[in-house]
């Protein structure tokens, strides 16, 4: 069983991060970095979570890990979740469906590439050759991420989502959709 399990820890400016994966008992500090992202108006979060929205995809994560079709690494420190990656099987034969999301004060830490690189292991473990997945437009920071860690751009749909900035200001952004063939599959 892998529930709970640490993959890696590295160090940010002196504090500790570890990667591990999801667990049951994480329920209530999970809803709480779901309602940071919701607050930080994230896309993958568009509405406030309740524990009961938060068990309820907490328990998707633990079926999925423990059935072998999917891997759910959260990313723990000082006791809080701050992020959280999940890479299942897709539909498309040989390809997976990645997403990662982290909470603002611990962005811009190589978090995100430390969660690329533990996700894309996962999906060799699961057999993959193809990862998929959907930036945001608006989201530029991800977009460069995801294209340094060898994401290339295969779809585009210009103004897909719509939300509201700080101001009030109805703001569209594209869904942008990205694949990278991962080697020795």
């Amino acid at each position: 069983m892998k529930e709970g399990q640490v993959i890696k820890e590295i160090e940010s400016d002196g504090v500790v991060f570890r990667f591990r994966y999801s667990r049951w008992s994480d329920a209530p500090a999970y809803v709480d970095m779901c309602n940071v992202l919701h607050r930080e108006q994230v896309m993958a979060y568009h509405a406030a979570t309740d524990f009961s929205l938060g068990i309820e995809r907490l328990s998707r994560f633990m079926l999925g890990l423990e059935t072998g079709k999917l891997a759910h690494v959260v990313i723990e420190t000082e006791g809080r979740i701050v992020g959280e990656g999940a890479i299942q099987t897709g539909t498309a034969p040989m390809t997976g469906t990645l997403g990662i999301k982290i909470i603002g004060a611990c962005r811009r830490r190589g978090l995100g590439e430390q969660m690329m690189s533990i996700l894309e292991e996962e999906a060799h473990k699961l057999g993959l050759q193809r990862i998929f997945l959907v930036v945001w437009g608006l989201n530029e920071a991800a977009y460069r991420m995801y294209l340094k860690v060898g994401y290339r751009e295969v779809g585009r749909i210009t103004k897909w989502f719509e939300k509201e900035d700080e101001a009030g200001n109805v703001v569209l952004s594209d869904r942008v959709d990205m694949i990278k063939e991962i080697a020795g599959a």
